[in-house]
């Protein structure tokens, strides 16, 4: 064997060595690290997950809340006309259905006190819109609400998803417990009001597809993204629910409640989105180490993302 063969094989020996040191530890298979269920639940992934499927409920509570105002105005107007034509005088038994004189002098024709039949105006005057203004009301937040998601990317590149969606929710929050006193003023103020809130609302989408990607493992991803977007689906359930108990209330006619409940619902909904979400796993104010590893490991990459 000559030298060169000799200093060939010496190389091709180090070479090997190498590939086994290399093997052994750069390229060392990670031990598989698998959280526990009450890991995966009760972790700040799981808070994440939970408020972004309770934002599509936070959408549906405004326009759940319009069409039950007049569904529930409506009712309440029906009962005090038939309570009305019950009680008319024997002097007026062809008084028309629905055409009842309610005029200052008009006690004397009913079995009811001054103070019952001025709470009979108030209840024949709330919302008594003809159906061509309530349809508008009904359609005033889609008039800007492509606008929304145009509006998220610019305005997240400079504050940050945390901070424009809490805000966004604190205003949504004012224009839904200003709506009663706007409707009372005018038709279109409340429809001018809903078509900013329109707006605001579809603010969100772009904001839950980019928290799913930074804080979502990849092979979870279609799981938690289908349990998200399922909150149209809740939130018509939970409000549905709760509408139907709010307008009963014996209080203001009821429906303004539908109102202003949406309101404490946003402002808490803003506070606790403050409170809880992080940007980013790593930058997350109480989440542990571990669990950001393990997002951080498992994610799909943001190399094209910049952190803000």
């Amino acid at each position: 064997m000559t030298y060169s063969d000799k200093e060939q094989t010496r190389t091709l020996h180090q070479i090997d060595e190498m590939d086994n040191m290399h093997v052994t530890t750069s390229e060392k298979p990670e031990k598989s690290e698998k959280l526990s269920m009450r890991e995966h639940l009760c972790s700040w992934r799981g808070v994440t997950y939970f408020l972004l499927h309770f934002t599509f409920i936070a959408w549906c509570i405004p326009r759940s809340a319009t069409s039950m105002a007049f569904v529930c105005a409506n009712s309440r107007r029906e009962g005090v006309l038939r309570m009305l034509n019950a009680s008319a005088s024997a002097d007026s038994p062809d008084e028309e259905y629905g055409h009842l004189d309610l005029g200052e002098n008009s006690s004397s024709r009913y079995n009811f006190s001054g103070a019952q039949l001025d709470t009979f105006r108030h209840v024949l005057a709330d919302l008594n819109w003809s159906s061509d203004t309530q349809g508008l009301v009904l359609a005033a937040p889609l008039v800007l609400s492509f606008v929304g998601p145009v509006l998220s990317d610019l305005v997240t590149r400079r504050t940050g998803t945390r901070l424009m969606f809490s805000v966004v929710q604190l205003f949504n929050g004012a224009v839904m417990a200003a709506s009663p006193s706007l409707a009372r003023s005018s038709p279109y103020l409340l429809m001018a009001a809903h078509i900013v809130l329109g707006l605001t609302i579809n603010l969100n989408f772009p904001i839950i597809a980019t928290l799913l990607t930074r804080w979502t493992p990849l092979k979870q991803k279609l799981v938690v993204a289908s349990l998200v977007y399922t909150g149209p689906t809740m939130g018509g359930v939970v409000t549905s629910l709760l509408n139907g108990y709010l307008c009963a209330v014996p209080v203001d006619n009821g429906w303004p409640f539908l109102f202003y409940t949406a309101a404490a619902l946003h402002v808490l909904y803003a506070l606790a989105w403050y409170v809880c979400i992080g940007e980013f796993p790593e930058t997350h104010r109480f989440i542990s180490r571990k669990e950001a590893d393990y997002i951080v490991t498992r994610r799909a990459s943001l190399s094209t993302e910049g952190q803000s």
